[in-house]
């Protein structure tokens, strides 16, 4: 698509980024990266726990902590370091960037023409709005860069 606005070109860039990450589609294992790590080493708990210099209920509190998702990062970091692992952190589109975008776009136009249909209806003059009209508005508001997330 030549000629992109910025914002356009923008969101594109950050999908091409994102694209090998979503293509690998990793689910976490329930009891938590640093168990399934730790086990498939065959290393136990009181091992890692002496590579991290904390003690072994220390590991199983930052195991459980993962296990619930509510472990720090940087304690993830530390774990992943003393397991020989780089902590990869993400956040992943479930749709393109670009669709949401456009799709947001969608809903923002709808719901503005649609406020327009029953203003007229409430003053007694009915209209109809053709499905080329919300087409056209959502294609500006892309276009424009006047896609806001707060209103509707």
């Amino acid at each position: 698509m030549p000629n992109l606005p910025p914002h356009l070109s923008a969101l594109l860039a950050t999908d091409k980024e994102l694209a090998p990450i979503k293509a690998l589609n990793i689910t976490t294992p329930p009891p938590g990266w640093i168990r399934a790590i730790r086990t498939a080493l065959r290393m136990s708990q009181a091992e890692l726990a002496a590579l991290l210099s904390i003690n072994q209920k220390s590991l199983h509190a930052l195991e459980a902590s993962e296990a619930k998702k509510t472990i720090r990062l940087d304690s993830l970091e530390k774990v992943a370091d003393a397991l020989d692992c780089d902590l990869v952190y993400a956040l992943v589109p479930r749709d393109s960037l670009e669709n949401h975008y456009r799709n947001r776009a969608y809903s923002v136009a709808s719901t503005q023409l649609a406020g327009i249909a029953n203003t007229m209806d409430l003053e007694s003059q009915a209209v109809s709005i053709p499905q080329k009209k919300i087409d056209a508005l959502a294609a500006e508001l892309t276009e424009r860069d006047l896609v806001r997330w707060t209103q509707i």
